[in-house]
């Protein structure tokens, strides 16, 4: 598992490198339910903000973890390269 990394809120302020893809679809991953990696181990949390990388396109997940370690109460998380787990909706 990868480290985690502070929560940085992606704002674009119309610079010209900024990701020009489809909107993020906040309503489809904010509240979700995902286990994702704090220090190599495994912690649950939620989504709380889904974007973009403005350079590069990539999904960013924030992630507000349920129980926080020492100073870390957010991380942000790309599911196509960190171990990222959603937890069924049924």
């Amino acid at each position: 598992m990868r480290p985690h990394r502070p929560v940085q809120t992606v704002k674009t302020r119309g610079r010209t490198d900024a990701y020009t893809g489809p909107e993020p679809q906040g309503s489809y991953m904010d509240g979700r339910r995902v286990w994702v990696p704090v220090e190599d181990e495994p912690r649950l949390g939620t989504v709380v903000e889904y974007t973009y990388a403005p350079k590069t396109g990539a999904p960013l997940l924030a992630v507000e973890l349920d129980e926080p370690t020492e100073d870390t109460e957010r991380v942000v998380v790309n599911p196509e390269t960190d171990d990222v787990l959603f937890e069924s909706t049924l």
